[in-house]
Parts: C-alpha cells; sequence; structure tokens
C-alpha cells in the first residue's frame, strides 16, 4: 500500500501533522550555526595527522575528542531536519531504517564524546599522579588499541535499535521516546551516560586537588625537569576548561532529562505538558554547541595545536606561537 501521502501523526493529539509548531522553526535556526563546527574538528584532526610534533598519546584523546565532536556537528543538522521541520518529519516517518540509523549515529557521537571525555580525565589523573607509572605504561599504541575498542563496543551496543529493538511505527515522529524502547534508551543509554557524568567529575575534582596540593610545592629540579612540570599543568588546565564547558553545555539537558524520566506522573499529574517538553528540546541546543566550541578551546589553551592549525590555515605563525606548553 501506497503511503507516500498519509502525514504523519502528531505526538500530542495523535491527530494527522499538518504543520510544525513556531518553536520547531526556532529551534531549527538556532542549531544549524553548530554546523560550523564540522570545520573547527576537522582541522584539529587534519593538525595531528599532520604534524609528528602533535602525535603522542593525549594529543590522541584530543583527536578523538575532535573526531566525537564532528560527529556530533555533523548530525546535529541533519537530526533537527528531520525532527523539526514538516519535511524531515515526513521524510522519517515513512523510512525506518533512515530514522533508525540517525538516532544510532546520534547516540554514538554523543557516547563517544562523554567516553573519550573520561579517558581524556583517567589520562591527566595518572600522568600527574603516577608520572613515572604512566610514562612506562602508557603510549600511543596503548590508546590507540582504547580509541578502537571503545568505537567498537559503541557501535556494536547503540546499532541495537537497527536490528529489532525499536518501537517504530510508520507516520510517527523520529524521536527516541517513539522509536527505541523504553528499557533500552532510559535504563541503559541514558543511564550508563549519567553515571559516567558523575564519574568524570569526580576525577576532574581529584585532579584538582592535586594540583592544588602539587603547585603549593615549589618545585624543585632542572630546568627541563620544571618546564615538563609547566606543560602538563596548562594540558591538565585545557582538560579542565573542557570539562567545565561540557558541564555548563549538559547540565540543562541532564536535568530536564532526569525530572521528565523519573517522575513524570508525581510531577506532572495531569501529563507532561507541552512547555516542558519545549524545554527538553531546546536543552538539547547547548550539548550540540559544546561540539563546536571544543577546537576554540585547543586553540586557546594549547600552543601547539594554535601553532599547527596556523600553519594548516597559512597564518603568519609569531614568536609567541613557539615555547614550551
Amino acid at each position: 500500500m501506497d503511503t507516500t501521502e498519509t502525514p504523519p501523526f502528531d505526538d500530542t493529539t495523535g491527530a494527522p501533522l499538518t504543520s510544525i509548531p513556531v518553536w520547531n522553526t526556532w529551534l531549527v535556526v538556532v542549531i544549524m550555526p553548530t554546523t560550523l563546527g564540522v570545520v573547527g574538528n576537522i582541522l584539529v584532526v587534519a593538525s595531528y595527522l599532520k604534524f609528528p610534533e602533535l602525535q603522542c598519546a593525549t594529543n590522541l584523546l584530543v583527536t578523538n575528542q575532535g573526531l566525537a565532536d564532528l560527529l556530533t556537528c555533523a548530525f546535529s543538522g541533519w537530526y533537527s531536519y528531520m525532527n523539526y521541520t514538516f519535511s524531515g518529519i515526513h521524510l522519517a516517518s515513512q523510512h525506518k531504517h533512515l530514522c533508525l540509523l540517525t538516532l544510532s549515529l546520534v547516540m554514538v557521537s554523543l557516547w563517544s564524546s562523554l567516553f573519550n571525555l573520561l579517558f581524556l580525565s583517567i589520562d591527566r589523573f595518572v600522568n600527574i599522579q603516577f608520572p613515572f607509572v604512566y610514562a612506562r605504561i602508557v603510549d600511543e599504541t596503548l590508546v590507540k588499541k582504547a580509541v578502537i575498542t571503545l568505537w567498537v563496543v559503541m557501535f556494536v551496543l547503540l546499532s541495537v535499535p537497527l536490528f529489532g529493538v525499536n518501537t517504530w511505527k510508520p507516520h510517527q515522529t523520529c524521536g527516541a521516546a517513539n522509536v527505541i524502547p523504553r528499557a533500552y534508551f532510559v535504563n541503559f543509554f541514558l543511564v550508563a551516560s549519567f553515571l559516567v557524568l558523575l564519574l568524570v567529575a569526580a576525577i576532574n575534582l581529584f585532579i584538582c586537588a592535586i594540583v592544588i596540593r602539587k603547585r603549593r610545592v615549589s618545585p624543585s629540579g632542572n630546568e627541563v625537569e620544571q618546564n615538563q612540570l609547566k606543560s602538563q599543568y596548562k594540558l591538565t588546565k585545557m582538560l579542565l576548561a573542557v570539562v567545565g564547558i561540557f558541564y555548563v553545555c549538559w547540565l540543562p539537558y541532564a536535568v530536564t532529562t532526569v525530572v521528565l524520566v523519573t517522575c513524570p506522573s508525581a510531577c506532572f499529574p495531569n501529563g507532561i505538558p507541552q512547555w516542558a517538553m519545549i524545554l527538553l528540546e531546546f536543552s538539547k541546543v547547548p550539548v550540540a554547541y559544546n561540539s563546536a566550541l571544543n577546537p576554540l578551546i585547543y586553540v586557546w589553551k594549547n600552543r601547539a595545536f594554535k601553532k599547527s592549525l596556523k600553519k594548516i590555515l597559512n597564518v603568519p605563525v609569531s614568536a609567541t606561537d613557539w615555547g614550551a606548553e
């Protein structure tokens, strides 16, 4: 039976969807600039691949973060098209695997960014707390194996909806609540995400405490050792900046999601109002912008990345771009 002329249903009323609310249009307008982050993250990845001086274990994790952010920026525009425009909603409501593939890739991009941040935090923690152990066991080969394992596991776990674990029906919008079973999306994806968020926060609190304690002690050793120590502190400050902005961007979505998932009947006895759903959708916007902001942090806090990006863009490298990190 030909269903191409059947419009999608409104998730709230169940009636055929003939137009979209004004707030959908505003969502598309405010989220589309995040696609510019694709350029910045491509430059981060290209810098690592082009310049051998950047190729170390920590910078490999930074580059992997850039790759994760690249995917998030790329899919944010496509996701907004499929969920907030009439033509996109109609397209997704007619093509099951297009909808499922989009949601799976969005979840992979978000998880890759989150788990890579966990890897970066562990890397910095071990580096500053156990520097001799770090120097002995951590290298690019180990990190490459960890990164490849992470991507493979994420693709396997998050592609499950594509292979039957889904609640997709024709003419419904392509939202996680409509398409992915609650047990999978909430009890697996969201719970795991929030646990990693808490773990990242705890590790970075330890990192802050270690840095403060070590900075109170006057550095000893020769000039080379002192420069290495300063370099490690600057890398740590860059990570803390990335983590800080990450939490600022993710906090609205995390809080809104927790409220709507954990107490929908207690908090909203008459059903979840439309304003709460609108708030949830707009809380996704800072998450997308976070991935576009990270390349700016690398340029701001990491002199080596700043220098390499200038070389790629044929921008003159000044004297202040050289020297120890």
